[in-house]
């Protein structure tokens, strides 16, 4: 009969048993503790003048499924015993997932602030709401851009010559 100490892939299965553990117990505090801060932030957000709280109930209410799962994920295989290469490749994806919420976020406040700016102006300026529709849109691709120049450079590509293709706005980076 195996007990708690025997080894399975380099790893004890007590070592397994927590690292599922982990993963169990992240991915639902995560979504909880979303939804408490949500509910608080949206309490305090009807309480004050400033849209900064709106931003943020925005920005962390995109916060996706995927990202829980994949930070519990994390979490539950911290607890083991990898080979370096495998590490190597976890951590990889962690980050890309972690640029794509990031992305999402980016993504959340440009809607959220280009719809401010149009509720606002709303039918006094078509032509600048037109151009805060195309700056937003340009925003969008430069945040997308940017997260996926991030996941290539954390693949160990070389983005350089990527970035100086950019011209001017390569410079800057």
């Amino acid at each position: 009969m195996p007990t708690l100490t025997d080894m399975v892939f380099g790893n004890s299965i007590l070592d397994w048993v927590l690292g599922g553990l982990v993963t169990i117990v992240s991915l639902v505090v995560l979504p909880l503790l979303k939804k408490y801060l949500l509910k608080r932030l949206r309490r305090l957000a009807t309480r004050t003048k400033t849209d900064t709280d709106d931003l943020l109930v925005e920005v962390l209410g995109s916060t996706r499924g995927f990202a829980f799962l994949v930070f519990a994920l994390f979490m539950g295989i911290s607890m083991l015993t990898i080979p370096d290469s495998a590490l190597r490749m976890i951590h990889h994806a962690f980050m890309i997932l972690l640029f794509l919420q990031g992305a999402l976020w980016g993504n959340a406040a440009i809607a959220f602030l280009q719809s401010k700016y149009t509720r606002q102006e709303e039918g006094k300026d078509p032509p600048a709401t037109a151009a805060v529709r195309t700056l937003a849109a340009v925003a969008r691709i430069i945040v997308w851009g940017l997260a996926g120049l991030l996941a290539l450079d954390n693949l160990g590509l070389n983005v350089t010559g990527l970035v100086a293709g950019l011209g001017i706005g390569g410079i800057a980076v």
